[in-house]
C-alpha cells in the first residue's frame, strides 16, 4: 500500500470483510449497527479508531512523496532526477550552464563550456521575445553545433507556460512503470552481447534468424525453393526482408574474399545489412509500400460542405533533417483553390515536428482570411489523436499542440480531420516543393494544379 494506489473497488471488499468480521455473531445473521465511515472516525470523536484503507493508503503514498521532498540527497531522489530534464516553457527557471534541459542522454545538458565573456544564465536569455521563438543569432554565437541542433529543434510555445520537470523516457513526458522497466532493463543489459551500441531493432531482427532452419545445420536438406517458402511462410515481411539482406551480404562478401579483397566480418555482415535495408526503406522502396497503397486507395480527397473551408496541410522533412517543408492549401466546397503556401524553415527537427509546424502555421494561415468555418485535414493521426485528447502531455511537440489549440479557439467553428496521405496529396505537393526550392514560393508550382484537378475529378 505504500508503493501503488490500489483500486477502490478492492480496498471496499476488504473493508467489508473487516465489517463482516467485526459484527459476526455465531451462525445468526450478521447486523451492522454503526455504519463503517462513523466507525473509521477517531475515539475523541465518537468512533472506534479502525482504518479507512482508501484514506490510509493515500496517506503511505503521500509519505513516499513527502520523504523525496525532504530528502533530495537520497539515493531514490537522485536517481529519479537523473533520468528528468526541464520541459522549456518561458525559460525563467531553466539555468542554461547547469540544468538538465536537452534531450541529449545521459545528461541532459549542454557540452560547450560557458564562455567568459558571456552573461546569459537562463533559457529565456536565449529566446526572441518578438518572434516567440529561439534567437539563431545568439545560440550560433555561443553553442557549439551540437548544442545547436538539440536547442533549435526544440518547439516554443506562444502561449505562455511554466517550465517542469518531466521523464524524458516517455513519449509524453510522464512517468510510468513501463518506461521506467525498459530503462532499468536496457542499463542491466549494458554488459551482455545485445548491450552495443547496435539498435535495439537490429538485433530483434537477427534473434528473428533463429528461427530460420539453415538447410546446412537440418538433417533433411532442402532446395533453395523450399526454404525460401519456408522463411516467408514463418517470418514478417520485414523479418524476411532482412534475412534476405544478410544472405545476400554473405554471398558479396565471399565473393570479396575469393577476390582477394578485403571482406566483411560476421556481426560486420549483419550491421551492413540492416544499415542497408533501412537506406533502401527510406528512399521510398520499402516493403510494406505496396500493401498500403490499396487501403490509401479508399481515402479520397472530399470536398467541405458549402458554408465551410477545407485547409489541408502537411509537413516534410530534408533529408539529414536540415530543413523542414510545410504546405497548406486552401479549398472551398466547389474543389477550387483559395489560397496556398509553401514554406521552408532551416531548422532541424522530425517528421513529427514538421506536422505539428505545419498545423500551427495552417491555423495563422486560415486566421489570416478571417475564415470562420474552417475543416482542418493532416494525414498525422498521431496529430490529431494528442490535438483533441484532454489528457496530460509534456512530449516535445506539445508547445506546439497547445498553440493549435490557442489559434484554432479564436475561429467560430473549427474540425479537425484526419485522411490517408492520398487524400492530403496537395499538401503534400506543396511540402515537397518547399524543400526542393526553397523559400516562401510566390509563384504557383508547376503541377499543383494537375494534383487539384486529380482531386476533384474523384
Amino acid at each position: 500500500m505504500s508503493c501503488f494506489k490500489l483500486p477502490r473497488t478492492l480496498l471496499q471488499e476488504f473493508q467489508a470483510l473487516a465489517a463482516n468480521f467485526f459484527w459476526h455473531d455465531g451462525d445468526r445473521r450478521r447486523i451492522h449497527w454503526l455504519a463503517w465511515d462513523k466507525m473509521c472516525r477517531s475515539k475523541l470523536e465518537g468512533g472506534l479508531g479502525f482504518r479507512n484503507l482508501e484514506a490510509f493508503n493515500l496517506a503511505l503514498l503521500a509519505k513516499q512523496l513527502w520523504r523525496l521532498l525532504s530528502r533530495p540527497e537520497s539515493l531514490v531522489c537522485r536517481v529519479l532526477k537523473a533520468k528528468c530534464r526541464w520541459h522549456i516553457g518561458t525559460g525563467h527557471s531553466v539555468s542554461i550552464w547547469t540544468d538538465p534541459w536537452l534531450p541529449r542522454t545521459p545528461s541532459f545538458q549542454v557540452i560547450t563550456p560557458r564562455p567568459s565573456h558571456v552573461h546569459v544564465l537562463r533559457v529565456h536569455d536565449l529566446v526572441s521575445e518578438d518572434l516567440h521563438d529561439w534567437n539563431v543569432e545568439l545560440i550560433r554565437a555561443i553553442f557549439w553545433p551540437e548544442d545547436q541542433d538539440l536547442i533549435l529543434q526544440t518547439p516554443l510555445s506562444l502561449v505562455s507556460s511554466v517550465d517542469l520537470l518531466v521523464w524524458h523516457y516517455s513519449e509524453n513526458g510522464i512517468f510510468s512503470i513501463r518506461s521506467a522497466y525498459h530503462l532499468a532493463l536496457s542499463m542491466s543489459v549494458e554488459a551482455s552481447s545485445s548491450g552495443t551500441c547496435w539498435p535495439s531493432q537490429l538485433w530483434h531482427q537477427v534473434w528473428a534468424l533463429s528461427n530460420v532452419r539453415w538447410h546446412i545445420l537440418d538433417s533433411s536438406p532442402l532446395s533453395m525453393e523450399e526454404w525460401i517458402t519456408d522463411l516467408s511462410a514463418k517470418l514478417s515481411t520485414t523479418e524476411f526482408a532482412f534475412v534476405t539482406m544478410v544472405c545476400w551480404t554473405i554471398w558479396w562478401t565471399r565473393n570479396l574474399k575469393l577476390a582477394n579483397k578485403e571482406f566483411l566480418l560476421p556481426l560486420q555482415v549483419i550491421e551492413f545489412a540492416h544499415n542497408y535495408l533501412t537506406a533502401f526503406s527510406a528512399h521510398g522502396n520499402s516493403l510494406s509500400k505496396g500493401l498500403s497503397a490499396s487501403m490509401e486507395n479508399l481515402h479520397k480527397w472530399i470536398h467541405p460542405p458549402p458554408d465551410s473551408i477545407k485547409v489541408n496541410f502537411d509537413g516534410g522533412v530534408l533529408d539529414g533533417g536540415c530543413a523542414l517543408g510545410i504546405g497548406i492549401l486552401a479549398r472551398n466546397a466547389s474543389g477550387h483553390c483559395l489560397a496556398w503556401l509553401s514554406l521552408r524553415l532551416d531548422r532541424g527537427g522530425t517528421a513529427e515536428m514538421a506536422e505539428a509546424l505545419a498545423a500551427r502555421e495552417a491555423n495563422h494561415f486560415a486566421l489570416r482570411h478571417r475564415w470562420p468555418r474552417v475543416i482542418f485535414e493532416g494525414d498525422s493521426s498521431t496529430l490529431m489523436n494528442k490535438i483533441s485528447s484532454v489528457q496530460a502531455d509534456f512530449s516535445v511537440i506539445s508547445p506546439l499542440v497547445a498553440d493549435i489549440r490557442f489559434l484554432s479557439s479564436l475561429i467560430d467553428y473549427v474540425l479537425f480531420s484526419f485522411v490517408r496521405r492520398l487524400g492530403n496529396s496537395a499538401a503534400d505537393f506543396l511540402a515537397g516543393c518547399a524543400l526542393n526550392r526553397g523559400g516562401d514560393a510566390s509563384c504557383l508550382p508547376p503541377g499543383l494544379l494537375f494534383v487539384i484537378c486529380i482531386d476533384n475529378a474523384e
